[in-house]
C-alpha cells in the first residue's frame, strides 16, 4: 500500500494555516485518572508536572534517581518532549520502602499516594488538552463555525502522524518485522516490535477510516457494522434497523468501528469484513503474518470533544478540550487547519489505545 496517503477529511480541506507548538506551553496536556488511590499498597502513584520532556526522558530519571527497573515502573501514556504535561507513574516499592524526595530540573512531583497496582497502558480515563495555535490564518468565523459542527458531530479517530514515526519509518520497519517473522514468529514481540505493530495496525485502521468518510458512511450503521460504547471500549452487533442505535450515534454516545486488524474472528458481519479486507486488498498478505502476532482489535471510527472552549487572543487561538484516552489531539487540528509543528519531528504522543 502507499505509506504516503493522507486521510481524507470529514469536514472539508483545512481552513488555513497555523504554528502549532512554537513552544511547550503552547501544548499542554493532563492525565486524568478516572479512579482514586488505593491509599495503601507495594506501588506508589505519583502525578508528575513536566516541561520539556517526552516521557521516555522522564521514565530513565525516575530508574536513576530510584534504582528501580523498567518494568517496576508503570505509565498511562506517552507524552510529547515539546509540551507541558503532567502525567502519572507508578513505582514498585514492596516492603513498605518509604518514597524517595523525587524532583529535577525540568519536572515535579504534584502528589504522591500508595496504590496496589502497576498502571498500566491506557488505564486512565482522558487527557485535558489546552492548545494555542499562533499566527492563525484563516476566517474566524468560519474557523468557529467547523469547530460547531466538530463539536456537534464529532471528528475522525485517526492515529496522529506521530505513531508512524518521522517520514513514516515506523510503517516501513513493521513491513521489515512482519517479513522477517513470516516463518517463524517469535513467542512475544519486544517493546520496539511492539510499538511498530502497533503503527502498522494504526495506519491501516485509518485506511479503513479514510475510505468510510469519502462514502459517507463513517457516522452511518451499515449491515454487520459492530458499534463502541462512548468513553469505553465495549462493543457490540446491533440490529441495523434498531431506532435507539440510530438516536444513540446521533446523540454521539455509541460510535461505529474500525479494524486494529490481527488473529482472532472479526466481530463485523460479513459483508462489512468482506468490504474492509478489499480496502486493504493490498496488504492482505501482511495482515496474515500480523495475526500470528497480536490479536485483532477495534477501534472507534469517532472521537467526542469533551469540554470544548475557544478563545481568540489576538491571532491566536485557544483551545481547551478533552479527549479520551489513547486518542489524538492532532486528529482534531488536522480538521480545522495545517499546522506547522517546531523542528516537525514526530513523536509518540499517547498510544494508550495502541492494543499492546
Amino acid at each position: 500500500m502507499n505509506i504516503d496517503t493522507v486521510g481524507a477529511y470529514a469536514y472539508g480541506k483545512p481552513l488555513g494555516q497555523a504554528a502549532f507548538k512554537t513552544e511547550p506551553a503552547d501544548f499542554c496536556v493532563r492525565e486524568e485518572l478516572g479512579f482514586e488511590p488505593d491509599g495503601e499498597g507495594d506501588h506508589a502513584l505519583i502525578e508528575i508536572e513536566k516541561t520539556g520532556m517526552n516521557t521516555r526522558d522522564l521514565l530513565t530519571e525516575l530508574m536513576q534517581l530510584t534504582g528501580l527497573a523498567e518494568v517496576d515502573i508503570g505509565y498511562c501514556g506517552m507524552k510529547d518532549k515539546q509540551s507541558m504535561s503532567t502525567q502519572w507513574f507508578s513505582l514498585h516499592l514492596p516492603g513498605h520502602r518509604e518514597l524517595p524526595t523525587l524532583g529535577g530540573e525540568h519536572w515535579k512531583v504534584l502528589q504522591a499516594h500508595k496504590h496496589r497496582r502497576k498502571l498500566k497502558r491506557g488505564s486512565h480515563a482522558r487527557n485535558h488538552f489546552s492548545i494555542l495555535l499562533r499566527h492563525v490564518q484563516a476566517d474566524k468565523v468560519q474557523l468557529e463555525s467547523r469547530l460547531q459542527l466538530m463539536n456537534q458531530h464529532g471528528v475522525p479517530n485517526y492515529f496522529g502522524e506521530q505513531r508512524m514515526g518521522y517520514g513514516r519509518k515506523n510503517i516501513q520497519q513493521a513491513y521489515a518485522m512482519l517479513a522477517r517473522y513470516a516463518k517463524r514468529p517469535p513467542r512475544r514481540l519486544s517493546a520496539r516490535e511492539s510499538m511498530l505493530a502497533s503503527a502498522l495496525r494504526g495506519f491501516w485502521f485509518n485506511e479503513v477510516l479514510s475510505r468510510r468518510i469519502d462514502q459517507g458512511t463513517w457516522t452511518a450503521l451499515q449491515p454487520g457494522d459492530v458499534v463502541m460504547l462512548d468513553g469505553r471500549h465495549s462493543i457490540f452487533l446491533p440490529d441495523a434497523d434498531d431506532a435507539d442505535v440510530q438516536a444513540r450515534l446521533t446523540s454521539l454516545a455509541l460510535h461505529l468501528t474500525g479494524p486494529l486488524p490481527g488473529g482472532g474472528v472479526s466481530p463485523v458481519g460479513e459483508a462489512l469484513q468482506d468490504q474492509e479486507q478489499q480496502w486493504l486488498l493490498e496488504d492482505q498478505e501482511a495482515i496474515r503474518r500480523m495475526a500470528t502476532l497480536v490479536d485483532q482489535q477495534r477501534r472507534s471510527l469517532r472521537l467526542r470533544l469533551q469540554d470544548l472552549r475557544c478563545s481568540w487572543e489576538g491571532g491566536d487561538l485557544r483551545m481547551d478540550f478533552a479527549l479520551q484516552s489513547g486518542s489524538y489531539a492532532t486528529a482534531v487540528l488536522r480538521e480545522l487547519v495545517d499546522f506547522q509543528s517546531e523542528g516537525q519531528e514526530q513523536r509518540e504522543c499517547d498510544d494508550a489505545n495502541s492494543g499492546q
